[in-house]
């Protein structure tokens, strides 16, 4: 039997048990009372409301598609070394950005302290693979596989190109590398 979140339309599997009760949803973690998807829905002739948003704790702005800047980067983090499956341009871009500011703080810092190179390796090391992992999920969100990111090696066009792929929009529904981070069923 599958639910789905009317938070993120994230679907998931229930078991029988499990209706009616209390959860978190396992893609956008907000507060939910399971139900199941109707018939109609699980054959994607209408999609229902199948997880209706609890009126304990819940939240407006705790969907996918609603989460904090902060917690892009932080779900990036968790997501350390996972190559399969997409990332949206709203994850990617929110965990460059933080990136960019946090390597900024500790450059600073490290200067003041006499330091810079020691904090800023160890901090690079550190989000490394989160960030190559991140951004083959994001090559995976417009359909291309993630040895495309090797184009970066091209001198000069190759980062423009690169450029160019993470700013584009994802493939609508899921495609061979997942379901829409998004939540969106074609």
């Amino acid at each position: 039997m599958q639910g789905q979140c009317s938070n993120c339309n994230g679907r998931f599997e229930i078991v029988s048990g499990q209706i009616g009760q209390q959860a978190q949803c396992p893609h956008c973690k907000a507060e939910i009372v399971i139900q199941p998807v109707s018939d109609a829905a699980q054959n994607n002739e209408s999609l229902e409301t199948a997880i209706s948003p609890s009126t304990m704790g819940q939240q407006s702005g705790q969907g996918a598609g609603n989460l904090k800047p902060i917690d892009y980067y932080v779900k990036v983090l968790k997501n350390y070394v996972n190559f399969s499956g997409r990332a949206s341009r709203r994850e990617f871009w929110f965990f460059t950005l933080f990136n960019f500011l946090i390597s900024l703080i500790l450059y600073i810092i490290g200067s003041l302290i006499g330091a810079e190179t020691i904090i800023r390796n160890l901090y690079g090391l550190a989000v490394f693979l989160p960030g190559l992992a991140v951004s083959i999920r994001r090559l995976h969100d417009i359909n291309k596989s993630g040895w495309w990111y090797l184009i970066i090696f091209l001198p000069i066009i190759g980062g423009i190109w690169l450029l160019i792929y993470f700013c584009s929009a994802g493939t609508t529904g899921p495609n061979q590398y997942g379901d829409d981070p998004y939540g969106v069923s074609s």
